[in-house]
């Protein structure tokens, strides 16, 4: 996908350039940086709109609809006897904006957000697996990763920064910028044994204004309270403790004390307590730290070096209170008479905003595309409001409940989704949670993945909202801290997701975890069927993936597999640039679709069936189109349970066509009668397909059929692929292949298209037109990844034995920049000669005179400001904002000197810059960038 954890590629900013006729006379001509690439009608980005909904929508204004049905279209009334090579997919939005589309500037955000909606009592964000409790005027920052009170904040504010891919707060949910004073901090696991861990985070419960965490390990449990205090009369701080063993370990225990902030080291003074409690004091620097420690009758402890605490035993039941103060040492007289005096109170101050409702009535048959056909697309509306309805996880209850969480931490529970969707209510049940992207529902209960802890929200007191957060998983879920990504399970119970070291299987008791299969780029989606098989897919980029790929887990299906990374299909780029989820089906009501393998796009905002067959050990899969598109990336499909019908959700992120922050539809089978391919076989001499329904011998004869293939190039450093000829791998474009016969089958439910040159590639298209038995047409649009062919089949002339019939991925450790590239190799068709782009003229230079004003004067004044000038997104008009784009421990990684190194800025075709003056710019940055 290309989603908002995806690195910005090579040659990202390309869509600033304004839309400006480059001057008269240089090598381009008055070529507009957004014009259409190819002189074929279906290079044309302003046609194949019709019925397109949003299509005028600004970040569609410069999409290319289906380009290869286009394509086959024009070039299938011209009949072919020899194999020849066509234009291959010229980019997103037809090329000149880039080959990664237009969807990445921030004019195209569909929903700017001013400010962020109120922050819930507890707050997970950036993958760091801490949480932020906030609690009377202040936040406990607590760490579940290695158990312990990391920081302390006074008068705290929270804020989330605005990002690279949106306009003002974060919609997506990624981050979180905390101010305030900083009170107490600790880098050590609050209690430990031995000096080993002792406790493992199993989760929070919200009581009121307190919030209780639980935790848990071998013959241990724990409640642990925090609670933040400010005392009257600007006396400081305290930071409150409560601690109850619900099981105790073994043997003593030690209890870490937090450090004060601005106190330095020094020896802790012990010194006399109320009764029944330990004080101990610490002072330096003109501020002061007391702690009070209360202890269960009978527990005795002794002070140990770094501010440790140890308990000689504990016993169930055992109630521990650690008050701890940090303050001006001028007010430590009022802290301890405070401390004194002080009684056990809930925190203040703090409100919780969940439940509210929202009833919203459904629009049926949205989609114009899809409108009277087999499958049509209902839109449910979402709350919105203060809201980011980014929604990057969807499941259903047995009862047809659904349950969605957005990027941003919210979960909300939905009913009413059946039948006409007259009256479907939304309710915000849970909050705070680390950019959640998968949700399952086990018992009525939703648990969710929310990057390192996959968190059961349980209702203990039956008000329709989420109190406690229990944590499913009792072991470490790996490094997880790029992405919650999706969750799913088999039919034992056990949890799936994706991340990018592997396909993670999670035991359903939460005990056992292992990898189960390949990590890839950036995966998004799974499909998991019940006997445990997993599809999950790779993001297009320098990974070496030349385009997007859904690949298998381990399974005995594909042990045998020559497939390069147990990779199903490589998906054609003009259809799925980023894939979505995916669902494995096996629903009568569904229609004709009801066993395929349904698949979403997260770039498009398109879906499509998948169809999976497996030759001599090797699973391949082919992809049909299907009519409609969404609101928003298409990230997440469920099938609803009570009448079989799917629902997607989605969201708006990096590189989508998306037009609003997220969505929700149905997609509603009909009834309507229609003929679909539902099967396949890849033979050495053609393809067989295979149809619900009978096809009319009568239509056979005239068939119009076409068919092309590509490959792409898996390269190391390169970032993405142009479609490469398979028979000459060193040209751009798809090779087109005569069809020498078509043969109805017996049964006249499958036809086979005779192929004589047919052979293994990563994508072969198959257009063609027949007729089924009840005089409808049928009409097929095709892409399989031919990865075996399977023995000749009988009805053609058998190929020769020498033939291929294996597909060995092309790759390479770097073939430059793909966008110019193809830029480059359209010019040429058009007969426009521009291999030697112009350079700027050098600049001599000194090392002794390079500052940032020299670097103004000569780089970014004249050659960058035109793109990255005040209020871009980009700006490298102030100092800040151009040192944002600069590495000083790593000069030769800075984003400035990538992009003009790589001939990406200026972008293309504009003059490049000349070797002396990027090596001006690379010897700047290693001196300081002074």
């Amino acid at each position: 996908m290309d989603r908002p954890s995806r690195p910005r590629p090579a040659g990202f900013l390309l869509p600033l350039l304004a839309i400006v006729p480059l001057a008269a006379g240089n090598p381009y001509g008055e070529q507009m940086l957004r014009n259409n690439l190819g002189v074929e009608p279906y290079f044309r980005t302003e046609d194949g709109r019709a019925n397109k909904r949003h299509a005028a929508a600004e970040v569609n204004r410069y999409r290319i609809y289906d380009f290869y049905r286009r394509q086959a279209d024009f070039h299938r009334a011209s009949p072919i006897t020899e194999p020849v090579v066509l234009p291959p997919f010229p980019g997103l939005d037809g090329g000149r904006r880039g080959h990664w589309g237009g969807t990445n500037e921030k004019s195209t955000t569909a929903n700017p957000r001013p400010v962020e909606p109120a922050f819930p009592q507890v707050l997970s964000r950036g993958g760091s697996g801490e949480l932020v409790v906030q609690s009377g005027g202040g936040a406990l920052v607590i760490d579940t990763l290695r158990p312990g009170l990391r920081r302390a904040v006074a008068a705290v504010k929270l804020a989330v920064p605005e990002h690279a891919f949106g306009l003002g707060a974060d919609r997506f949910g990624l981050t979180v910028k905390m101010d305030g004073a900083p009170v107490f901090e600790s880098a050590a696991e609050t209690w430990t044994s031995g000096g080993k861990s002792l406790l493992r985070f199993a989760g929070y419960a919200l009581h009121g204004n307190g919030t209780v965490l639980e935790w848990a390990g071998e013959n241990a449990g724990l409640l642990d309270r925090p609670a933040f205090h400010a005392l009257p009369g600007n006396a400081g701080h305290a930071v409150l403790r409560e601690f109850e063993w619900k099981a105790a370990p073994s043997g003593a225990v030690e209890l870490s004390l937090p450090r004060g902030s601005g106190v330095p080291d020094a020896a802790a003074e012990m010194l006399d307590g109320p009764a029944g409690t330990k004080r101990l004091r610490i002072r330096g620097g003109g501020r002061s730290v007391l702690h009070q420690l209360k202890l269960p009758e009978g527990r005795t402890c002794e002070l140990l070096d770094g501010g440790i605490l140890r308990v000689a035993a504990v016993k169930a039941g055992d109630r521990f209170e650690l008050l701890s103060w940090c303050g001006p040492g001028d007010a430590e007289q009022a802290a301890t008479e405070w401390m004194t005096g002080w009684k056990p109170v809930p925190a203040a101050g703090f409100a919780p905003q969940l439940g509210e409702e929202t009833t919203v009535a459904g629009r049926l048959n949205a989609d114009p595309e899809a409108a009277g056909t087999a499958y049509e697309i209902d839109d449910v509306p979402l709350p919105g409001g203060p809201h980011a309805m980014t929604l990057g996880g969807l499941a259903f209850d047995k009862d047809g409940t659904a349950y969605a969480c957005s990027l941003v931490g919210d979960v909300w529970r939905i009913t009413g989704l059946k039948g006409d969707l007259r009256e479907v209510r939304w309710k915000r049940v849970a909050a705070g949670l680390d950019l959640p992207m998968g949700i399952e529902v086990v018992d009525g209960v939703p648990i969710v993945n929310a990057r390192h802890h996959l968190l059961r929200l349980l209702d203990s007191n039956n008000d329709g909202v989420a109190d406690r957060y229990e944590a499913v998983n009792r072991v470490p879920l790996g490094n997880r801290s790029e992405c919650g990504r999706d969750l799913r399970r088999d039919a034992a119970g056990n949890f799936i997701f994706n991340a990018a070291d592997g396909i993670h299987r999670l035991s359903a008791d939460g005990t056992k975890f292992e990898r189960i299969g390949g990590g890839a780029r950036n995966p998004l989606g799974l499909a998991v069927r019940g006997d445990g098989l997993v599809l999950s897919d790779s993001s297009e980029g320098n990974l070496g993936n030349g385009t997007c790929t859904i690949f298998e887990s381990d399974h005995p299906e594909n042990r045998a597999s020559v497939a390069k990374l147990k990779r199903l299909i490589y998906l054609p780029r003009g259809v799925d640039n980023s894939p979505g989820s995916r669902v494995f089906l096996d629903e009568p009501r569904f229609g004709p679709l009801g066993k395929a393998i349904l698949g979403t796009s997260f770039g498009t905002g398109g879906w499509y069936a998948l169809l999976r067959d497996v030759v001599d050990g090797t699973p391949q899969a082919a992809l049909l189109p299907q009519a409609g598109l969404f609101d928003s990336g298409a990230c997440r499909i469920a099938v609803q349970p009570l009448d079989g019908q799917l629902f997607v959700a989605g969201l708006d992120g990096w590189g989508d066509y998306a037009v609003a922050d997220g969505c929700l539809h149905r997609i509603r089978f009909t009834g309507k009668a229609t003929t679909q391919v539902t099967g396949w076989r890849a033979h050495r001499n053609g393809i067989r397909l295979d149809f619900n329904a009978e096809i009319a011998a009568a239509s056979i004869p005239g068939a119009s059929c076409f068919v092309q293939q590509w490959n792409y190039r898996d390269t190391a450093e390169s970032y993405g692929s142009p479609e490469f000829s398979v028979r000459h791998p060193e040209r751009i474009g798809h090779d087109r292949l005569p069809v020498a016969a078509v043969h109805l089958l017996e049964g006249g439910r499958s036809v086979l298209l005779e192929i004589p040159d047919l052979l293994p590639a990563m994508c072969t298209q198959i257009r063609a037109t027949f007729t089924d038995a009840a005089g409808r047409p049928v009409e097929v649009d095709f892409y399989a990844t031919l990865q075996r062919l399977a023995d000749d089949a009988p009805q053609g002339k058998p190929t020769p034995p020498e033939r291929p019939r294996v597909l060995v991925v092309p790759e390479g450790q770097r073939q430059g920049d793909t966008n110019q590239m193809l830029v480059e190799h359209f010019d040429r068709l058009a007969g426009r000669e521009i291999a030697s782009r112009p350079v700027v003229a050098e600049v001599a230079w000194k090392p002794e005179e390079l500052n940032e004003a020299w670097i103004r004067q000569h780089l970014i004044g004249p050659h960058c400001l035109a793109c990255h000038g005040p209020g871009t997104q980009h700006d490298y008009s102030t100092a800040a904002g151009l040192r944002a784009k600069i590495r000083l421990e790593a000069p030769a990684t800075s984003p400035i000197y990538g992009m003009v190194h790589t001939g990406s800025m200026p972008p293309y075709p504009l003059p490049a810059i000349p070797a002396g003056l990027r090596d001006a710019l690379l010897e700047w940055i290693r001196r300081g960038a002074p």
